[in-house]
């Protein structure tokens, strides 16, 4: 499903991103390198997030969440794609 995305411009930064129906899914992983101290602990792991592709206007949803493995915020995206299905 995820494939790794081009690579991102700020250094420490990772992507990978797939395409599900009418929905773009992101998992972006900071190791930390473009945080401020003060944010490391708070913002450090795998965040998730989807976009439209049929209305490419419409701003990206975060998934709520941030985790520290690479599975588990694949599985928050494959949650957050059945509940799209089940809405449309």
């Amino acid at each position: 499903m995820f494939s790794e995305a081009l690579p991102s411009p700020l250094p420490g930064m990772k992507l990978w991103a797939a395409n599900c129906g009418r929905y773009h899914f992101v998992i972006s992983h900071d190791d930390g390198h473009t945080l401020r101290s003060d944010e490391i602990a708070e913002w450090q792991g795998y965040i998730a997030s989807y976009k439209s592709l049929e209305n490419r206007a419409a701003p990206a949803v975060r998934i709520d969440g941030l985790w520290q493995r690479f599975s588990d915020a694949k599985q928050a995206c494959q949650a957050a794609w059945q509940q799209l299905r089940q809405q449309h």
